[in-house]
């Protein structure tokens, strides 16, 4: 999976829209915007090897 970080630029401008909806850096981290502008970390166990 690709890492593509969120700039500053795209999480001060992120605005509602109809219903909600998010960004994603890549790596398990996502701003969701409805408004209001929320971060959300997704903790995923370590790949098994």
């Amino acid at each position: 999976m690709a890492n593509m970080a969120l700039s500053d630029a795209a999480c001060r401008t992120a605005k509602g829209r109809e219903g909600e909806y998010k960004l994603s850096d890549g790596g398990g981290l996502y701003l969701f915007a409805n408004g209001a502008r929320v971060w959300q970390q997704a903790n995923l166990p370590p790949p098994a090897s």
